[in-house]
């Protein structure tokens, strides 16, 4: 994965970690995944993975906020149910 795709990963963990609803992390996600999948349609599912993975790393003893610790494991949710869906969309 490139700096850059890395980047939008870093900032986009960092909006869903301070947004306080779960429709928000939803509008989040769906933005960047469209924004991913009109610049590179292959890559998306690849984005889905990496980016779930990523959220997967936050130690949730480092989460002092118990909202933000429910919506991460909420936006890893989200991701795993796109993923899901993902394959059969391509």
């Amino acid at each position: 994965m490139n700096s850059a795709a890395l980047l939008s990963h870093q900032v986009l963990i960092e909006t869903i970690r301070s947004s306080r609803s779960q429709k928000k992390v939803i509008e989040l996600i769906d933005a960047a995944l469209r924004s991913f999948y009109t610049e590179a349609p292959d890559g998306s599912f690849i984005f889905l993975k990496s980016l779930r993975s990523e959220l997967s790393t936050i130690d949730p003893i480092e989460v002092a906020d118990p909202e933000e610790w429910n919506l991460i494991q909420f936006a890893r949710i989200y991701l795993h149910r796109l993923m899901e869906r993902r394959p059969a969309a391509l």
